[in-house]
């Protein structure tokens, strides 16, 4: 399940998006980058290994791919 950040009368919280295409799996300590209508995330850890693969979700469209 992918989330997105909201801010609500000076709250911030998270909901769920619903999104098509290929999900990654959870991580932590990974690296995000903005370009254009795409958010780009690299590795990070799984808790288990260190994750060396590449995902971008487009904004707007929800969509998510390798």
């Amino acid at each position: 399940m992918q989330v997105k950040l909201g801010i609500y009368k000076d709250t911030l919280f998270w909901e769920p998006v619903e999104t098509a295409g290929h999900q990654p799996p959870p991580r932590a300590n990974h690296s995000s980058a903005v370009l254009g209508n795409k958010i780009f995330i690299f590795g990070g850890w799984d808790g288990c290994k260190r994750l060396n693969d590449l995902h971008y979700l487009e904004i707007g469209t929800e969509f998510s791919s390798l």
